[in-house]
């Protein structure tokens, strides 16, 4: 498993490798964000959970406001993108610009949305 590490506020995420139990540490720009310490290993996940604040049937989604996994999941596309929310959450549609990246699935406590099974 590998969390995510934000190493420059204008730049995608990095990933480092973390075990139970592994050194965690505060974020440099979000205290209350922990991260695995900067001697863990560097890797590129195969699968990206992405943590949002609302979602639409076209898996587009609202994160909260930095841009990290937008910047991070642009530079693979390959990545397999899942997005965790609530279905309460779910909203008609969300207004999105080039810079947004949908996501292949959503996971909430109720559902399963697919990419192919929501898109037009």
């Amino acid at each position: 498993m590998c969390l995510p590490v934000i190493l420059k506020r204008e730049e995608p995420l990095a990933f480092r490798r973390y075990y139970h139990g592994d050194e965690l540490r505060p974020s440099e720009f979000f205290k209350k964000l922990m991260e695995p310490v900067s001697y863990a290993t560097s890797v590129e996940p195969d699968i990206v959970i992405v943590p949002m604040l609302g979602f639409d049937d076209k898996l587009r989604r609202i994160g909260y406001g930095g841009g990290f996994y937008d910047r991070t999941l642009a530079g693979n596309r390959k990545v397999l993108k899942i997005g965790v929310a609530f279905e309460f959450m779910k909203l008609d549609c969300i207004p999105t610009d080039l810079n947004d990246i949908a996501m292949d699935y959503i996971v909430t406590e109720t559902k399963i949305y697919k990419m192919n099974e929501c898109a037009d």
